[in-house]
């Protein structure tokens, strides 16, 4: 009988470990250095600065938190755009809180859908910051994997 208390109590045990394991939350982490788009001759003097953001993927939700600096004109808007591979351009997934004026901080929290969770974890999601004085996009950065203890 004790060896069948003991048994009993370690498959009790394993199973509420699977349990846990399978119930908690995984997080993925991204991050990104936030430097400003491809500049031609119109945009070189309204295009400067530089800036990071970081980013956890935990189930379905994206956090993510960032700052920037050294923007020659005011920030209007920060967005998550998907692109449709590393380094290519693409439309807008989700806009995302910005505070302060040519310099300050992004912030955001949003839901993904598979195809755009597969989208951020191959590094097609981007971060693109826009200014007075380039409307149609002054910083960016692409959210890349980053390994963690867990991972190594």
């Amino acid at each position: 009988m004790r060896i069948f208390n003991t048994a009993l109590s370690a498959v009790v045990g394993l199973s509420a470990l699977v349990t846990l394991a399978f119930a908690a939350p995984r997080e993925e982490h991204f991050q990104t250095r936030l430097s400003p788009i491809a500049m031609d001759l119109l945009t070189r003097d309204s295009v400067a600065g530089v800036g990071r953001a970081t980013a956890v993927l935990s189930n379905d939700t994206l956090t993510l938190s960032g700052v920037f600096e050294g923007l020659p004109s005011a920030v209007t808007s920060a967005n998550l755009h998907q692109g449709i591979a590393v380094g290519a351009r693409g439309q807008q997934a989700f806009k995302l809180v910005v505070s302060g004026s040519r310099q300050g901080v992004i912030n955001g929290s949003v839901r993904l859908g598979k195809d755009q969770a597969a989208a951020l974890r191959s590094g097609r999601m981007y971060v693109q910051l826009q200014s007075e004085g380039a409307p149609d996009g002054h910083l960016w950065g692409w959210l890349l994997p980053v390994s963690t203890p867990a991972d190594r």
